[in-house]
Formats: structure tokens, sequence, C-alpha cells
């Protein structure tokens, strides 16, 4: 398999120099809407952010219309950098 747009890189070459790491799930970030909207001061906007069909999307539209969209995005990239910082912790390797 090869990686990387400008610099292309054979895994495959060394394969023990990589470790998968898997995207993101969709409940991952469910969890990380759910504790963003739980914070918010509006209690409405907590209710109707991500309940039922259409969460996601209903969600991003509340946080752009509500002026959160640059708070929530600071959020969410924490949130994903701290998973990757937990799963680089299981495999052993400490990030400074």
């Amino acid at each position: 398999m090869t990686v990387g747009e400008d610099a292309a890189v054979d895994v495959g070459e060394e394969p023990v120099r990589w470790l998968r790491f898997d995207r993101t799930r969709s409940r991952d970030g469910w969890h990380d809407m759910a504790a963003f909207a739980e914070r918010q001061h509006d209690a409405a906007l907590r209710e109707r952010a991500i309940e039922g069909k259409g969460g996601f999307h209903r969600f991003r539209d509340l946080v752009h219309q509500e002026g959160l969209a640059e708070r929530w995005y600071v959020f969410s990239a924490d949130r994903r950098l701290g998973r990757a910082r937990e799963f680089l912790a299981g495999v052993g390797i400490r990030v400074g």
C-alpha cells in the first residue's frame, strides 16, 4: 500500500515501521457533539442539536447559526488529538 500525496511511501517495504490507525467512528463524532452541546448555555440548543435522525447535519447547521463553529472545530480537533494520543499510549508511544 502506498500512502501520501506529495511524498508517496510504500508501507509494505517497512511494515514494522507503521501503525494502522483507524479513522474516527461516527459514534466518536456523536459523543464529541454531545459533549460540546452539553457545555452550551442554551438548553434548547443542547436538546435539539443531536437528537433523532439527521443529528449530524442539524448539529453542523446549529453551530454555524449560533456563531459557535470556530469553538466547535477547536473542541473537535482537541478530542480527535486526545484519541490519537490515547491510541499511541496504548501501543507504548509517548507523545510530548
